[in-house]
């Protein structure tokens, strides 16, 4: 039937188009939602597409008439721009948390950087030295050494399974 009348389906698209709107639209702006920003946002986006898209579709089941283009490619472009915005401040949000994580990671380095032994102990026709590079910022590797007298030295190395915080703080 639609290759013999293909704008017969016109209607009901425009009918399913307008329903669908008037639901996203009821979503976007139904009470009880934590009044932020982003919701405002949001809310602007579904109302410039809601209402030009619905003018639109009202208009191509000639329910309302006027003349000119259509209203509805400019409703998207205020949506895409809004999503566009909230997408950013989600981005800036979780660099500065990145940010923040960094600078935690840096100070757990110094600290466990300063539990190590600074100097290398001294002994007759022995040269000691240490390199401690972890894996990741901060690791669950340590190492000491204790003077035992009579040119005896002990050495201690730890080595705690895992990589990462949870191994730096046992």
């Amino acid at each position: 039937r639609l290759r013999h009348q293909p704008y017969s389906a016109h209607v009901p698209n425009n009918v399913v188009a307008v329903s669908l709107i008037a639901l996203l639209a009821s979503q976007a702006f139904r009470r009880g939602l934590p009044r932020t920003r982003e919701l405002r946002t949001v809310r602007i986006a579904v109302g410039s597409f809601a209402l030009t898209a619905f003018v639109d579709n009202l208009r191509g089941i000639h329910l309302i008439a006027y003349p000119g283009f259509d209203l509805e490619p400019f409703g998207a472009l205020v949506a895409i721009g809004c999503l566009a915005t909230l997408a950013g401040w989600r981005a800036l949000a979780e660099a500065r948390r990145l940010v923040a994580i960094d600078r935690e990671l840096s100070i757990a380095r110094d600290i466990q950087s300063s539990i190590l032994p600074q100097a290398m102990p001294r002994l007759a026709g022995v040269t000691i030295a240490a390199r401690y590079r972890p894996m990741t910022a901060v690791a669950g590797d340590f190492y000491d050494f204790l003077d035992l007298g009579n040119d005896r030295l002990g050495v201690l190395v730890a080595d705690v399974t895992g990589h990462g915080v949870p191994a730096a703080l046992i």
